[in-house]
């Protein structure tokens, strides 16, 4: 390989390096979300937006201490104002994903699982886009 070639793929990994950790941080919450849920709803009874509410604050406490330490890698002593924001944005999304999970299970019929699914998928690139470029980044306001 050249030193041109080597070069190109440095900076390539480098670049997918943050998403792709975001990823599978984001994939790994979004597993715990599920078992979560499914515990709370078909095992103990609770509705699906109560399970909603309490797995939304565990697994965003998770996705705050993992993102911090791999995906973003921030240091330590700026962890409570990137806490702040991080809840900020995932605040946000709590209202968005508690919006959609009523509509597509109470009014369109859907299973809340399938809805779950949908709802991450349609939020990932909007959650990491606000995290990258504000709860962790560099140019923060």
């Amino acid at each position: 390989m050249t030193h041109i070639s080597k070069t190109a793929a440095t900076s390539w990994v480098a670049k997918i390096r943050k998403p792709l950790s975001f990823l599978l941080v984001g994939g790994f919450c979004f597993l715990f979300s599920l078992i979560a849920m499914i515990i709370q709803v078909d095992g103990i009874g609770l509705t699906y937006l109560t399970a909603t509410a309490i797995t939304w604050v565990v697994a965003n406490g998770l996705g705050f201490v993992l993102n911090k330490r791999i995906t973003f890698k921030t240091p330590g002593r700026a962890w409570k104002g990137e806490m702040v924001r991080y809840f900020l944005v995932m605040g946000t999304s709590f209202t968005v994903s508690m919006t959609f999970m009523y509509l597509a299970v109470d009014i369109l019929g859907c299973h809340y699982i399938t809805a779950s699914i949908a709802l991450a998928i349609c939020m990932l690139g909007l959650n990491y886009l606000l995290h990258n470029a504000w709860s962790f980044g560099k140019n923060r306001g």
